[in-house]
């Protein structure tokens, strides 16, 4: 009998980053979906969360509210 299962990581980019640089485990980080300003947020920690960051909102705008803000793109082969 063939076995199926499913497995859902929803914030396996988040934790992909977090383990690259470790030193930003402390601050507000989010993971955004293109290296440009205009890209939009696609996964945040605890600390972007609560400084009233969401996800689908664009990068200038987060920095704007939030300037200590660090992103980065996760690519989909990372993932």
């Amino acid at each position: 009998m063939k076995r199926v299962s499913c497995v859902l990581l929803p914030m396996l980019p988040l934790q992909i980053l977090l383990r690259k640089k470790p030193n930003w485990s402390a601050a507000p980080v989010v993971v955004v979906d293109d290296e440009g300003p205009n890209s939009r947020i696609t996964h945040l920690n605890t600390l972007a969360k609560k400084s009233r960051l969401r996800i689908g909102m664009r990068q200038t705008v987060a920095r704007d509210l939030l300037p200590n803000l660090h992103t980065a793109v996760v690519l989909p082969t990372e993932v």
